[in-house]
């Protein structure tokens, strides 16, 4: 198959599916969502119209039943949002909880690593390596917590 072949739009839309699926996995997986509980959700977003009921399936959302009620969270995608609604299988109340207790962890390991790589006699004496995995480790521990 030669570039004549390639759809440049159905890449894009399943490219914005993806991503939207990773996003919304990694939202449930931050709030301790049951891997198996289907949340009702609606979408607020452009661009789905094709791949939507795989978006679904793969996220574990029902869109089918978005009703009016209130978001308890809203998780960006491509194109737009998701508006996640009230379900038993959603407690925002352990999910703060669980994103502080990693936000002060976090919080603990940058102060940690950032008086490592303050110390001269470290950054001095460790082979090069060593010290561009330190600052490679602070940075990875700040985005996380920047994300947060």
């Amino acid at each position: 198959p030669g570039p004549a072949r390639i759809d440049g739009a159905a890449e894009e839309e399943l490219r914005r599916a993806i991503a939207a699926i990773q996003e919304l996995r990694g939202w449930r997986d931050r709030i301790g969502a049951a891997p198996s509980a289907v949340l009702p959700a609606r979408l607020q977003a452009d661009g789905y119209e094709r791949t939507l009921d795989h978006v679904a399936r793969l996220a574990r959302l029902d869109l089918a039943g978005a009703n009016g009620a209130e978001p308890v969270a809203t998780v960006a995608i491509p194109g737009g949002s998701v508006a996640i609604l009230p379900s038993e299988a959603v407690d925002m109340g352990a999910a703060q909880r669980r994103i502080d207790e990693r936000r002060a962890w976090l919080d603990t390991e940058i102060a940690r690593a950032e008086k490592k790589l303050a110390n001269e006699g470290f950054v001095a004496k460790a082979p090069g390596a060593v010290v561009e995995a330190e600052r490679a480790k602070l940075a990875a521990l700040r985005e996380e917590r920047d994300g947060l």
